[in-house]
């Protein structure tokens, strides 16, 4: 017997009734699954005939946790190493700024909520799980820091990768060396394995984010980057949370290690979404990395500030954290 609507409202747990349309994943009796799309949970008539289905479903359906609240902290694991993950709510918000053209014209957004961010950066053990499991590939090199002349630069170097990303790590540290394609495996593996919509942040999320963290930014160990004030200066990255948290409970936001997001890259915002989804046509070859990290200057740590990197390109200053939520 297929549940009411009332039924999946409750189970699915409605945010508002802006946001009432999910694909529902339903498995019955029979162990049969049957994929309904754009299913409108706020109604209470009954559900009656799939739109589509089919016996290779994904097992992770795209609506929400049922119990988000703003502040909840929590884990979609027991007895392996996934993320943290701290609830935040939406808004809206001015993203962009006048310092630099890509980041122009400054735009209102609006970004839904409330949505789960991984309280800290994606681990090297939390990826080496990922990893194990997927026989994933390592790169044959990596992007590193020399210095050469009196000039620091970044360098191709063969062999290095995220085990080994040319300084000293262990498993609490945030794991670097990955490219985009990486780090959109490994929240497609999370989301397959704990049945929860986890993806990467769209830009506009990142930046929300950011601009919520820079609160309290200026604080001494807020964060580790060239000249932040904090122990692991200029050096490499810092175990993640070892930094003092920002008013939303995150921390390495700003500073440790950079973190890719979903977006294609592009100069300024012109043709960007305003309702918070991601800007990501097909076959983008630069994506857009935001925060900043060991090695970024204090001054360039700022809310709006982007940059951004070729899709397979693994460097020793770019990591990424996940975010649970709807595909945007």
């Amino acid at each position: 017997v297929l549940p009411s609507g009332e039924e999946l409202a409750a189970r699915l747990h409605q945010y508002s009734e802006d946001h009432c349309l999910f694909d529902v994943l339903v498995v019955d009796a029979d162990e049969q699954q049957h994929l309904y799309e754009q299913v409108d949970v706020c109604s209470t008539e009954p559900l009656v005939h799939p739109q589509g289905s089919t016996d290779d479903a994904p097992a992770s359906a795209v609506a929400p946790r049922v119990d988000l609240s703003p502040g909840e902290t929590f884990r979609d694991c027991d007895d392996w190493p996934c993320p943290w993950m701290v609830v935040v709510n939406g808004g809206v918000f001015e993203r962009g700024s006048w310092e630099r053209d890509d980041e122009t014209p400054v735009t209102e957004v609006i970004v839904p909520g409330p949505f789960a961010v991984g309280q800290f950066e994606v681990s090297v053990g939390q990826f080496a799980e990922f990893a194990r499991a997927t026989d994933h590939d390592n790169g044959t090199g990596c992007y590193v820091r020399r210095r050469s002349m009196g000039r620091n630069t970044w360098d191709w170097t063969n062999g290095l990768n995220w085990r080994n990303p040319g300084f000293d790590q262990d498993d609490s540290h945030p794991v670097v060396c990955v490219n985009w394609h990486d780090a959109d495996a490994y929240t497609k593996w999370l989301a397959d394995r704990t049945g929860r919509p986890y993806r990467l942040p769209t830009e506009a999320e990142a930046e929300l984010i950011a601009k919520a963290s820079a609160t309290n930014f200026e604080q001494s160990g807020r964060a580790n980057c060239r000249d932040c004030g904090s122990q692991w200066d200029g050096k490499g990255t810092s175990p993640v949370g070892r930094t003092l948290p920002d008013s939303l409970g995150l921390t390495g936001v700003f500073g440790n290690a950079a973190e890719w997001v979903q977006d294609c890259y592009q100069t300024g915002y012109a043709n960007a979404p305003r309702d918070g989804s991601a800007w990501s046509p097909p076959n983008c070859e630069r994506r857009v990395v935001r925060g900043g990290c060991w090695f970024t200057k204090a001054q360039k740590l700022r809310p709006s500030a982007r940059d951004y990197g070729k899709s397979d390109r693994r460097s020793g200053c770019v990591g990424f954290r996940v975010v649970l939520g709807t595909r945007r």
